[in-house]
């Protein structure tokens, strides 16, 4: 049976046009959501299914098929639908996790490798990390030391998030990270987590860390002592 061609301007997934319909609440038209989905798609299948993918990945690469086939939509139209892609791939587990794992050379100094580590997040994906999975061992070390340490003034005795900022371009940026127990990251490693920004389990009602059942290390960058 041959394959039935699109007919033009109809889109590649129609869960993920309605997706994005509901969730940009810019106007766009139909003709400008297929041209972006498909240079999306492009990018997404020359990875697939080993590479990993930043919505900054995807929005450097969408830019750059624009410029080269002379069409112009204007950028936050762009930015607003690649990111609504970018979300509903995540959410729907066509997109793999983003994560980078690093390992605590010093229990003193986490909070000095916690920020080297996003750094390095964001020069690797173009995005901030929103979660650092960690066992509940290695986490009770770094409440121990911070607790007994004058960056319990910081931190207090129990770390829960932490807020990395940086000056990129004379302009601050900061990032928030939650803390969240997975028993299966090794002692002393922690797990950098990109999730849509969307969906950050928060839960004003629950100051513990939360404890989460997901697998790690699929795809993930391993530093070793």
């Amino acid at each position: 049976m041959e394959k039935q061609e699109r007919k033009k301007n109809e889109p590649i997934c129609k869960e993920a046009f309605d997706y994005t319909k509901q969730h940009v609440y810019m106007p766009f038209s139909n003709e400008e959501f297929c041209i972006i989905e498909e240079y999306v798609a492009e990018k997404q299948r020359s990875l697939h299914p080993d590479g990993h993918l930043g919505d900054g990945d995807l929005r450097i690469y969408v830019y750059g098929k624009l410029t080269e086939t002379n069409i112009l939509i204007p950028q936050p139209k762009v930015d607003a639908i690649v990111n609504s892609l970018f979300d509903f791939m995540f959410e729907t587990g066509m997109l793999l996790p983003i994560t980078l794992d690093f390992c605590l050379e010093t229990w003193y100094d986490w909070d000095s490798i916690l920020t080297a580590a996003i750094r390095s997040f964001k020069e690797k994906y173009a995005c901030y990390p929103s979660i650092v999975l960690l066992s509940e061992h290695t986490k009770d070390q770094i409440d121990y030391v911070t607790s007994i340490s004058p960056k319990s003034q910081i931190y207090g005795d129990h770390v829960k998030t932490f807020t990395y900022s940086d000056v990129i371009d004379n302009q601050v940026e900061t990032c928030t990270v939650k803390f969240q127990i997975d028993n299966e990251v090794p002692y002393k490693h922690f797990v950098l987590w990109k999730t849509p920004d969307d969906d950050d389990n928060d839960d004003d009602n629950n100051n513990d860390p939360i404890r989460w059942n997901t697998p790690v290390g699929v795809g993930s960058k391993q530093q070793s002592n």
